[in-house]
C-alpha cells in the first residue's frame, strides 16, 4: 500500500485501521493491540480531549513514556488537528515548566492520565476526524545557546513527505513490524511512530527501561522486528548481546536505521556477515528543524564491512534541497567545506516565540527560503554528502543535539561561579569554572540537575582560580585543554573533590579501576567514585558489566550494578561471590 500525500493523517488512520482491522497495529511490554482495538483506545482519548475543550491547532503536552497508551494520545491528538509535544518524565521540573508554557500548550497529559482514560469501560468515544495537511503535527524542543531550549512546529505535510520517503527506503508493508529505539522526545521517533500503520505494518514500542540490553534483546527476540531504528550508540551494545547468543533472537531484523550520531560499524558489520549479507543498512541525517531527515546513505557492503572507508549522509531525501556554502557566502565546489543550507518541503516556520534567533538560522539564499544547519560538508564528485564537523559549539551526544552554551549559560548563574566554559573533549562534556571556592563535584551536579535533563550534565568539572583567555580577552580553550589533559594524568593520588582519596593496593579494585580507565578514557578513578558521576551512563554501565564479567567470571545484573556504582561496592560484591564458590 502506498502513502498518500494528498491525505491527511486521520484519512489514512481511518482507511488503515479499516482495511488492516485484525492486524496487530502496536505492541509493548504488556500486550499488543490490532487496528480494531486500537480505534477505540484513540476514540477515547480523542474525547476526553474535545471534552476538555482541545480544539484544532492547540498543542497537546504528553509525558513521553515507552507504552502503546503515549501512541493512542499521539494519534488521538494529531486526528483532530492539534499537535503533540513530547515531554519525558525525567526533565528537570524547570525544563518541563518551560516547555509547557514557551508552548502555549493547552493541556499536560501523564502516564498516570492515559491509563485511567484508557481503562474506563464507561469512557466516551469520539469518531471524529478534524485534521488538515496543514495542521500542526508535533513540537519537538532541542537544546538552546541562550540557556533555554528551543521548539519548532512541524505540519503533517511535512511529516507525510518523510513517511513516503521511508516507506519507500524500507520498504515497509503490511507483513512488517518497526521497533523504534530512538527516544520519544527526539525527533527520530516520528517516522516511526506513523510510517507504519499507513502501510498496515506493526509498530513496537521501546521498552520502559532502555538501558537494560539483555532485557531489551530478550523484547526483540519475543516480538520478532523486520525494521530497527536507533543511535550507533545503542545499536552497538544491542549487537554485541546478540552476538553472545548467535544472532538468534535477531534473526528476523532485515532492515536497520541508525543516525544521530557518527556512524559505527563494526557490530553492524559482523551482524551482516551473520545475516548472510541479506541486511539494509541506512546512515541517516537532519536537523530537527527540517522535519528529522534530510539526507540518508544506503550502505554498500564494502563500506560496512572496510573500516577504511568513510560513510558518507549521503544525498538529500524526496523534495529537499542542499545548498554549501563557503565563508564568501557562494556555493562551494565539489570537495569544497561549507555550511550545509537546508530547503524544500519540511523547513520549519521558525523558532516557537524566538523571532531573533528564528532570523538568525532561517534565510534566503539561491532564490530559497534555507535553515542555516551550522553543519559544514563536502560532496564528492557524485554529489555525495558527507559531514565534517560545526561552525558552532553544538554537539550530538548519545543522539541529542546539545548546545555548550546552554550549559555554560545554567552554570554561570550558580552562587559564587564567576566564569565558565563547557567543552566537548574525548567524546564527553566538561566543564571548566573559576569561583570564589570550588564547589564539591557532587554539589555541582545536583544543582545543574534543577535545571538540565541528565543526557546535558557534565562527566566531570574541572576547577581553576582563573579563567584563562588570550590576548583578545577570549576564553582561551588551548590553556584549557591543557588543564584537562593534567586532569587525566594528576602528578599525585589526591583528587580535589568529595571522593575518597585512597586507592587500594588489593587486586580486586585495581583491575575495575583499570576497566573504568579503558572504558570512560580517564585516568584519575578512586574507588569511591560514582560511575555516573566521572562520564559513565547507561550504555557504559552494560559495557562495565561485560568487561567485568570477562575479567572474574561474576555475572551482575545492569540494575543491580547501577545500585553498586562505585569499584569499593563492586569490589566488595565481586569477593563475595569469588568466596562464596
Amino acid at each position: 500500500m502506498n502513502i498518500s500525500e494528498t491525505k491527511t493523517i486521520g484519512e489514512l488512520w481511518e482507511e488503515s485501521r479499516i482495511r488492516y482491522s485484525r492486524h496487530t497495529a502496536v505492541s509493548d511490554e504488556q500486550g499488543s493491540y490490532s487496528y480494531e482495538e486500537a480505534n477505540v483506545n484513540i476514540s477515547k482519548i480523542r474525547a476526553y480531549y474535545q471534552m476538555q475543550g482541545i480544539k484544532a491547532g492547540d498543542i497537546i503536552a504528553l509525558e513521553s513514556s515507552n507504552f502503546a497508551g503515549f501512541w493512542f494520545a499521539v494519534m488521538a491528538a494529531v486526528t483532530i488537528g492539534c499537535a503533540y509535544l513530547p515531554i519525558p518524565p525525567q526533565y528537570p521540573e524547570e525544563r518541563r515548566n518551560y516547555m509547557i508554557q514557551n508552548s502555549h500548550a493547552a493541556i499536560m497529559l501523564n502516564k498516570t492520565k492515559i491509563e485511567a482514560i484508557l481503562s474506563d469501560t464507561a469512557a466516551p468515544v469520539s469518531e471524529t476526524i478534524s485534521d488538515t495537511l496543514e495542521s500542526p503535527c508535533y513540537v519537538i524542543y532541542t537544546s538552546g545557546t541562550t540557556g533555554v531550549p528551543k521548539g519548532v512546529v512541524i505540519r503533517q505535510k511535512w511529516l507525510l513527505n518523510l513517511c513516503i520517503w521511508n516507506q519507500e527506503v524500507t520498504e515497509l508493508d503490511d507483513s512488517c513490524s518497526v521497533l523504534s529505539l530512538n527516544a520519544l522526545c527526539f525527533d527520530a521517533s516520528v517516522k516511526n511512530l506513523f510510517t507504519p500503520f499507513m502501510t498496515g505494518a506493526s509498530l513496537i514500542m521501546n521498552i520502559a527501561n532502555p538501558a537494560d540490553i539483555q532485557h531489551l534483546y530478550a523484547y526483540i527476540s519475543e516480538k520478532k522486528p523486520t525494521h530497527l531504528n536507533a543511535t550507533p550508540s545503542v545499536i552497538d551494545v544491542l549487537l554485541e548481546e546478540a552476538q553472545e547468543h548467535d544472532y538468534k533472537g535477531v534473526q528476523t531484523i532485515r532492515c536497520v536505521m541508525s543516525g544521530g550520531e557518527s556512524f559505527q560499524k563494526k557490530q553492524l558489520a559482523e551482524f551482516f556477515r551473520a545475516k548472510l549479507k541479506q541486511l539494509h543498512v541506512l546512515n541517516v541525517y537532519g536537523p530537527t528543524e527540517c522535519t528529522s531527515v534530510t539526507a540518508y546513505h544506503v550502505l554498500s557492503e564494502q563500506e560496512l564491512t572496510q573500516e577504511e572507508i568513510p560513510v558518507p549522509i549521503g544525498k538529500p531525501i524526496r523534495k529537499k534541497k542542499i545548498f554549501l556554502v563557503n565563508e564568501q557566502g557562494n556555493l562551494c565546489k565539489n570537495n569544497e567545506k561549507g555550511e550545509l543550507y537546508i530547503s524544500g518541503e519540511g523547513i520549519a516556520e521558525g523558532y516557537l516565540s524566538d523571532p531573533e534567533k528564528t532570523k538568525q538560522k532561517f534565510v534566503i539564499f539561491e532564490g530559497e527560503r534555507c535553515y542555516k544547519s551550522g553543519d559544514i560538508c563536502f560532496t564528492d564528485e557524485n554529489q555525495i554528502l558527507y559531514y565534517c564537523g560545526r561552525t558552532d559549539n553544538q554537539i550530538k551526544l548519545n543522539g541529542y543535539r546539545i548546545e555548550l552554551e546552554e550549559i555554560s549559560e545554567k552554570a554561570s548563574v550558580l552562587e559564587g561561579i564567576r566564569a565558565v566554559k563547557a567543552m566537548f573533549i574525548d567524546n564527553k562534556i566538561i566543564l571548566f569554572y573559576s569561583a570564589v571556592q570550588q564547589y564539591p563535584e557532587q554539589k555541582l551536579k545536583d544543582l545543574l540537575r534543577k535545571s538540565l535533563p541528565e543526557y546535558m550534565l557534565p562527566s566531570c568539572f574541572i576547577f581553576t582560580q582563573e579563567m584563562p583567555l588570550t590576548e583578545r580577552g577570549k576564553t582561551d580553550t588551548t590553556e584549557l585543554k591543557k588543564l584537562y589533559d593534567a586532569f587525566l594524568n594528576p602528578q599525585s593520588d589526591e583528587k580535589n573533590n568529595s571522593s575518597d582519596t585512597q586507592n587500594t593496593e588489593e587486586p580486586i579494585e585495581e583491575r575495575i579501576i583499570r576497566i573504568w580507565q579503558k572504558l570512560l578514557q580517564i585516568q584519575n578513578i578512586q574507588i569511591g567514585d560514582n560511575f555516573f558521576d566521572v562520564g559513565g551512563n547507561s550504555l557504559k554501565l552494560y559495557k562495565m558489566g561485560k568487561m567485568l564479567e570477562k575479567e572474574f567470571s561474576v555475572k551482575i545484573e545492569p540494575l543491580y550494578l547501577m545500585e553498586l556504582s562505585s569499584v569499593r561496592k563492586i569490589a566488595d560484591f565481586i569477593s563475595k561471590k569469588i568466596q562464596t564458590r
